[in-house]
């Protein structure tokens, strides 16, 4: 999962010098996201402590972000926002194999 964060990255990075594949988002905002989205690869190659509460706090933006636009953009047009699907199934995947490992190392001996 890191490599597919790594990946969003890249997207980002697309995004701020090439033709805009998403005209709702301004430079800055895939500029941050470029950041943050190689930050959470490296966070989730090297699991800092805390990293489970950092990425809680980003699936709770990607879930306001990417929830409410695939919401807004059914309402207007009846058409599933498959990117913003597939974001917010790949933050709810990495957020329950973080809480499992969590688990799991709380509970060992």
């Amino acid at each position: 999962m890191a490599w597919c964060f790594s990946i969003a990255g890249v997207y980002h990075i697309a995004e701020l010098f090439g033709p805009s594949l998403s005209a709702s988002s301004p430079a800055w905002r895939h500029a941050l996201f470029a950041v943050v989205d190689v930050a959470v690869g490296l966070g989730l190659w090297r699991r800092p402590k805390g990293f489970l509460l950092v990425f809680s706090l980003l699936g709770v933006q990607q879930l306001y972000s990417h929830g409410r636009k695939a919401l807004q953009i059914y309402q207007n047009s009846h058409q599933v926002d498959w990117l913003s699907i597939l974001v917010l199934a790949a933050i709810l995947l990495v957020w329950v194999l973080l809480w499992q490992e969590r688990r799991r190392d709380i509970s060992a001996p």
